[in-house]
């Protein structure tokens, strides 16, 4: 008996020990909340849609060729890769496609950047 006593004030100062700190625990203030992803993707999206509403036809499409452009050399330097460590041939052959459907856009952007550089 005297066990099942020790264990049982053993577990209530645990409790109170535990109540105690719960509500001494300080409240996170607005700058100490945890950070929402989410919220972050939210707002730099936001932004972003912002800066581009600001920005000329011609600056848009010069900034979207860029983009495909680096896309591009990636992809290159990527099948290049994929070839010297002897990939799977499926692999390659996705790459390759990727590769020529990137320089097909590149194409694409370029055209359209003359027309609205023209204009």
């Amino acid at each position: 008996m005297d066990k099942t006593r020790a264990k049982l004030e053993a577990a209530e100062k645990a409790l109170r020990e535990h109540q105690h700190a719960a509500t001494t625990k300080e409240q996170p203030t607005e700058e100490a909340k945890p950070i929402d992803a989410a919220q972050v993707a939210i707002k730099k999206a936001m932004a972003a849609r912002v800066a581009d509403a600001d920005k000329s036809p011609e600056e848009k499409a010069r900034e979207a060729l860029q983009k495909l452009e680096a896309r591009l050399q990636k992809s290159e330097a990527r099948l290049a890769q994929g070839k010297a460590a002897g990939e799977e041939e499926k692999i390659i052959t996705a790459l390759e496609s990727t590769v020529e459907r990137l320089r097909e856009k590149v194409a694409q952007a370029q055209s359209q950047a003359n027309e609205t550089e023209v204009s």
